[in-house]
């Protein structure tokens, strides 16, 4: 049965009444905070890691998200990507309130609100590139042929169509960093989260990979990117820089404000433990939802935004997993 959740008013929302009626459509943010706030406890010292957020990003935007260590910016991307929820305040993703969701919640919307793309790829090694873009789809309800059809329409979208059966070994840089968005873009997912999409790669491989970002922007995609590069923050059309736990500037693309460029004041206060306990926490939600190894594998992958792990140091671990659960990998 497919889980309900708590969303905001329906009052202005497209319906066949009111195209009929002539009424205006009113749009919910994909994105929107208010007022959001997020403590961290280290002993007899609380950490204000967020300060009181107010922040919309509307359907369809491409937004870059800068900040210095200790900003306060992984803090904020981990309550946008539902990896963690608020101390105080309000989260909404596409309309639903998940200030007050519970682990598994957390998880069942990011599988169906939000593509995830890594810095480190994160596919799986053992799998050609056409089953790990499929993988997200295992709970959709799809076939195996319908998940594969799939996703050889998403990998021709990113260029790939003559490497859906290669390992991800066999693949360049770039193409593996294509086939994690792909694998980001195969759900139909209402946000695209990229935390430092192109650290991995050469400058003219990065300027490919944000010309696809483009692609996908001008085609109707909402696009959070998430870096410490100034050239791809100038990149997106708005750029928001995050300091002391406040957006300090929420503009047009460009240059970073006078106290951006480097570390702020606030460096190391934020607990380094906490983005390790994130990918913990989504991974324990998976399996306290019952489902198997291969489920785990795509959770763990989507909490990789906020603590990036080698995908052979993640691998074996999902292998315990299935063995524990007595699961297998699909």
């Amino acid at each position: 049965m497919k889980k309900k959740y708590k969303t905001e008013t329906t009052a202005g929302r497209p319906t066949a009444a009111n195209a009929a009626a002539g009424k205006p459509e009113i749009r919910r943010p994909v994105i929107e905070t208010r007022d959001a706030a997020r403590d961290y406890v280290m002993g007899d010292v609380v950490v204000r890691a967020l300060r009181g957020v107010d922040l919309k990003v509307e359907r369809g935007e491409m937004v870059s998200v800068m900040g210095p260590s200790g900003s306060g910016k992984s803090t904020l991307m981990n309550l946008v990507g539902c990896l963690d929820t608020p101390t105080s305040g309000k989260v909404f993703l596409d309309g639903i309130d998940i200030s007050s969701l519970d682990e598994n919640g957390l998880a069942a919307i990011r599988n169906e609100k939000i593509g995830f793309v890594f810095q480190q790829f994160n596919l799986l090694a053992r799998i050609n590139i056409l089953d790990n873009v499929a993988t997200p789809l295992l709970y959709s309800g799809m076939s195996a042929a319908q998940r594969r059809e799939k996703a050889a329409f998403v990998l021709e979208r990113v260029g790939l169509a003559d490497r859906m059966k290669h390992l991800p070994r066999e693949l360049s840089g770039g193409q593996k960093q294509r086939a994690a968005i792909a694998r980001a873009l195969v759900n139909d997912p209402s946000l695209l989260l990229a935390d430092e999409p192109t650290g991995a790669l050469d400058q003219e491989t990065g300027r490919r990979i944000l010309e696809l970002f483009t692609e996908l922007h001008e085609a109707g995609n909402t696009l959070v990117i998430v870096t410490h590069d100034p050239d791809i923050g100038a990149f997106a059309p708005r750029c928001i820089h995050i300091l002391d736990g406040l957006i300090a500037d929420d503009g047009m693309g460009g240059a970073a404000p006078a106290g951006l460029a480097g570390g702020s004041a606030g460096d190391g206060d934020r607990p380094a433990a906490r983005e390790p306990a994130a990918v913990a926490t989504a991974a324990a939600a998976t399996q306290a939802a019952g489902q198997d190894a291969a489920g785990a594998a795509v959770i763990v992958q989507e909490a990789g935004s906020a603590a990036p792990m080698a995908q052979d140091a993640a691998e074996p671990r999902t292998e315990e997993t299935a063995e524990a659960a007595g699961g297998h990998l699909k």
